[in-house]
């Protein structure tokens, strides 16, 4: 099911289109093209055509080539999976990593949790549920459907922000990748990974946010934002758990 399955297709040749949701089985392609689609999304591409099989054609070779090598490069996208935008929209990306002293199987039990992410969040912020919501994140849950709507509570009261939140990947014990629309963002990817370290008696969780705000002066506003907030995190996770920041590859 798609995520902006209220926001009905407006998507025309010559027009533009932001990836906002991995295409189901993707994990099944090939790792090269998986490594692409992973790339494009949450970033804006001009439109082609559309095929007799109803997909859309994406001109993607003028950021992917760069990056991958090759010539001619495109994707084609079901229109479901796409966000039709009046044009080029920036993407902001922000990395952030810490080596932590648990396993991973340990911290999972920890940050797959509501009351773990609110833990990291804390004091300044806290993400709502909704009633009958399952505290834990497990594999049970439904995948490219958006599920409800989490409000960002500033102080735990005052509603700042809103995440229509959607998961297009959750592997238990190694993360997830979030794949939502904010009240600021177009599109909002959160990728979150586990990987142990050494033995396996440390682990790294890193943190990768992918994220094209709605209007183009909160770009650098929001990087900053998005930076402090999940430095803020990562520091409260080093405070439970034990151990430093980690290198990032460049």
């Amino acid at each position: 099911m798609p995520l902006f399955q209220h926001t009905p297709p407006t998507l025309h040749p010559s027009g533009w289109a932001l990836l906002a949701v991995l295409p189901p089985g993707t994990e099944r392609l090939p790792a090269e093209l998986q490594a692409v689609l992973r790339f494009c999304l949450a970033r804006t591409f001009p439109l082609v055509e559309q095929t007799r099989e109803g997909q859309w054609i994406l001109d993607v070779s003028r950021e992917v080539e760069p990056r991958f090598g090759g010539a001619g490069h495109d994707l084609r996208v079901e229109p479901e999976f796409l966000l039709p935008v009046p044009g080029f929209c920036s993407t902001f990306e922000v990395v952030v990593a810490s080596d932590l002293d648990a396993s991973p199987a340990r911290i999972w039990e920890r940050v797959a949790t509501f009351e773990g992410v609110n833990d990291e969040l804390g004091p300044w912020l806290k993400m709502s549920t909704a009633p009958g919501t399952s505290n834990r994140l497990d594999e049970g849950v439904p995948l490219g459907k958006s599920l409800f709507r989490s409000w960002l509570l500033l102080g735990g009261l005052l509603p700042v922000e809103y995440d229509d939140l959607c998961f297009s990947r959750l592997e238990s014990g190694r993360g997830f990748l979030e794949t939502s629309s904010m009240g600021t963002q177009l599109a909002w990817v959160h990728e979150r990974t586990l990987e142990p370290v050494g033995s396996g008696a440390r682990a790294r969780l890193t943190d990768r946010l992918r994220f094209t705000p709605r209007w183009g002066a909160l770009g650098r506003p929001s990087r900053l934002l998005v930076t402090g907030v999940f430095t803020h995190r990562h520091a409260r996770l080093r405070a439970r758990f034990g151990g430093e920041p980690a290198r990032i590859p460049a």
